[in-house]
This record gives structure tokens, sequence and C-alpha cells, in this order.
């Protein structure tokens, strides 16, 4: 049961970034939007799945899956499912709340640059 569950949570996140490669193909950025914010709904779906899983897995295990932050023997802090996650979140909300961006005129050149001489 334990594997299926993060298993599905594996799946799910690499259809997020499949998703996420034809983004440059929205027609505008209120589409983009309403994409972005069904992909937030199905991230905080998943959320409770995380916290089974988490509670599912046999502490006694050699291998442990992290669910959450975790320091090495070496004392470097690696992010866990939950950190990753979060970011992704925060990513997409930080994409959301952006403004667009207003296209701006350029002035036309007063002079002739081009050299004309033989």
């Amino acid at each position: 049961m334990f594997r299926r569950i993060v298993y599905s949570v594996w799946l799910f996140l690499c259809s997020l970034g499949l998703m996420s490669i034809p983004a440059a193909s929205f027609a505008d950025n209120a589409q983009m939007n309403q994409t972005l914010v069904q992909i937030l709904a199905q991230l905080n779906a998943v959320l409770p799945l995380i916290d089974t899983a988490q509670r599912q897995q046999d502490k006694n295990t050699a291998v442990q899956f992290h669910f959450d932050a975790w320091t090495d023997p070496n004392g470097v802090v690696h992010q866990g499912l939950r950190q990753d996650i979060t970011a992704i979140r925060k990513g997409i909300i930080d994409q959301i709340n952006q403004a667009p961006l207003e296209p701006r005129t350029v002035q036309p050149l007063n002079q002739d640059f081009v050299d004309n001489t033989p």
C-alpha cells in the first residue's frame, strides 16, 4: 500500500512536469493562470496522501523515504517531498500573482546610420 501511494505521488509529479511543457502555447495569461490554479488544487489534494503515506511507512526499514527535510551524515540538509511540493506551489503562486508585462513602444531612430559611400 505504501509503495502504491509513493508511486502515485511520483506519477502525479511527473505528469505536472509534462503539463508544463506546452505552457508557451497558451493563448493568454488568463488561460494559463486558470490551468495553474487547477494544478494548485491537485497539489493541495496530494498533501493528505503524503501524510497518509508517512504514517504508513515502516520505521524499521533500512531505506526510509524522506517526506520531510533531513540531514545526511555530513551535515548537509536535503529537502523532502513535502518541501519540494511547497516550493512548486510557491513558484506557481508567484507566477499567478505576477503582473503581466505591457509591451513597450520603441522610438524610431531620427537619423540614417547606414553608410552609403562606396
